[in-house]
């Protein structure tokens, strides 16, 4: 990754004549910005998923989080320096010494983090597919940030001659322009750095993902024969639904795994291979093949950028799971605004609301006693119904549950007292019905003995 000159000595005019020269000026002036929009949207989305209640608790989500962050320093440090190079003719490293050391060295820092991230990830998942009750006890939030602290500092470490090697450099043109410091270390830079950076970035990340990846997938499909073969039908019933799930888990997280594994190795193998071979196809000088490698060289760095930039999209492609908590996740807002809805309507449905509507035809209620209606996220209207106060705090996720069942409480609590004066009255006015009517049921028997003794024409008012 000899991100640090363009690929040749040669000036632009003398190659600017060549179609692959201007061809690769476009794809510098077009693909970066697509690159750094698409990579931070899914990134930041990445980290907003992966950090979710339901999730973040497996230490995968813990690595892919943090592969986010360094995926985004890779864009932001790399390529979007050499994006304003080519579209702005500006070059933040020519801004000081200082920015020419920092800049350089975390963008071949967070490049090597990021491929070393997914190794530690590839190794996680051999660990939980061969030695199950084992994965427990070594697979654990603080073994993978101890893990990924002391990758980390391994890395800056090993990058670090970079802030003794580089420096700005006035060039024939009074310009300040980041190179090596001198003859020595240009040599060490561009013949044998390349090589050291092969087998960091490149060769041993690739052996220890396929190896891992190998493995894996021996386990899984051990595990299937397996079961293919009737060998859990002597087994419970509970068993067997657990080597189902055991597997199911272990076949989403490999998908996901295999995916970005494969996007790596055919991204990242093309500019490691043409690091090293730079310094031997530019001996002779020519200026076709300058042209061809500035081409190549445009190539190489997209392949290489784009690998930081599409991990959301194949979480989405490869992971189930992945794309159930973003649909929650982007559902979510909707999904309380109207659980929000309910629960206000919910609330105006109690019985104190009929008294409400009782003591609104009084004439004695006035404007100061109407109905103030509140607008809020959502459009969810909560209102003051008279004397009856119903307070509701309005957070990020809707309504605050305690506010509403405070509200519901007291709302219940006059509820109660009404019943229990309604019922008092009843009692008194059923014990007075009960006495009136026995008296008249006394009058209607002392009226009929009267009758009795009548004849029918006295009874009538006429007789003919």
């Amino acid at each position: 990754m000899n991100l640090t000159n363009d690929s040749t000595n040669l000036t632009c005019d003398e190659r600017s004549t060549y179609l692959e020269y201007r061809a690769s000026i476009l794809i510098w002036k077009v693909v970066p910005p697509i690159l750094i929009l698409l990579g931070t949207a899914g990134n930041i989305l990445s980290i907003l998923i992966l950090t979710r209640k339901s999730i973040r608790s497996s230490t995968t989500a813990l690595y892919l989080t943090v592969l986010a962050f360094s995926d985004l320093t890779v864009l932001y440090t790399g390529l979007l320096r050499q994006w304003m190079i080519y579209a702005f003719g500006t070059d933040i490293r020519e801004l000081g010494n200082l920015m020419c050391k920092i800049n350089i060295w975390l963008v071949y820092s967070s490049l090597d983090y990021s491929a070393w991230i997914l190794v530690v990830v590839t190794m996680e998942r051999v660990v939980s597919a061969w030695l199950p009750h084992r994965a427990k006890d070594v697979c654990r939030k603080k073994s993978a940030t101890a893990i990924l602290i002391s990758i980390g500092v391994f890395i800056l470490l090993m990058n670090a001659h970079l802030m003794y090697g580089m420096s700005t450099i006035d060039n024939s043109k009074g310009s300040g322009q980041c190179l090596e410091i001198d003859d020595s270390y240009d040599t060490f830079f561009n013949v044998t750095w390349p090589w050291i950076d092969l087998c960091v970035y490149c060769v041993i990340p690739f052996s220890v993902i396929v190896i891992g990846n190998g493995l894996i997938l021996t386990k899984v499909l051990k595990s299937q024969n397996r079961v293919k073969a009737g060998s859990v039908m002597h087994t419970s019933g509970e068993r067997r639904h657990h080597h189902y799930h055991t597997s199911g888990k272990h076949s989403y997280m490999t998908a996901i795994l295999f995916t970005l594994n494969i996007v790596f190795l055919v991204s990242a193998t093309p500019i490691s291979i043409y690091n090293v071979g730079f310094t031997y196809w530019t001996n002779d000088g020519d200026k076709k093949t300058s042209a061809q490698l500035d081409l190549w060289w445009a190539i190489v760095n997209m392949c290489m950028y784009g690998n930081n930039t599409f991990n959301f999209f194949l979480y989405c492609l490869s992971g189930s799971k992945f794309r159930h908590e973003v649909i929650i996740m982007f559902c979510s807002k909707r999904t309380d605004t109207h659980a929000s809805t309910l629960s206000t309507k919910h609330l105006l449905k109690e019985p104190r609301a009929h008294s409400i509507a009782n003591h609104a035809k009084s004439p004695k209620a006035g404007t100061s006693k109407e109905m103030k209606r509140l607008s809020l996220p959502g459009n969810v209207y909560l209102g003051q119904w008279y004397n009856t106060e119903i307070v509701a705090s309005v957070s990020e996720n809707g309504l605050y549950s305690k506010d509403i069942n405070a509200s519901n409480a007291k709302l219940l609590s006059d509820k109660n007292i009404d019943n229990t004066k309604g019922n008092e009255n009843k009692g008194t006015i059923d014990q007075s019905g009960a006495e009136e009517k026995t008296v008249e049921a006394d009058m209607d028997d002392e009226k009929g003995l009267l009758d009795m003794s009548k004849t029918p024409c006295e009874n009538a008012e006429s007789c003919v």
